[in-house]
């Protein structure tokens, strides 16, 4: 968005662009399980996401991504450090919610 400001003065014309600045966006995106989820299922849940905007704009997005509940730290948001879970695996997973967490700050 260009904003055009023209002085039309006999001594000179002058015409001063202001271009809008890319800002950080100061959304954050915080992944998370229903803890509802953990009842019904448990086999696996989806890892879900929140984008929040200040305090009105809350967004939410439910992945592909499937965890076991009792393995899910919420606090740090990935598999809890004791559990015993192949280190591949492990890795695999944490960067898929990584990727999301990213794609959607990038496309909010």
């Amino acid at each position: 968005m260009q904003v055009s400001y023209i002085c039309t003065t006999d001594l000179c014309r002058i015409t001063i662009i202001y271009k809008r600045k890319i800002l950080k966006n100061m959304a954050s995106v915080k992944a998370f399980i229903r803890v509802s989820a953990k009842k019904k299922n448990e086999k696996g849940v989806s890892v879900r996401f929140r984008i929040s905007d200040g305090r009105k704009i809350q967004l939410f997005y439910k992945s592909d991504i499937i965890v076991d509940p009792n393995v899910w730290d919420a606090k740090k948001e990935c598999i809890k450090a004791k559990v015993l879970y192949r280190n591949i695996d492990k890795l695999i997973f944490e960067e898929s919610i990584r990727n999301t967490k990213n794609l959607l700050q990038n496309v909010y």
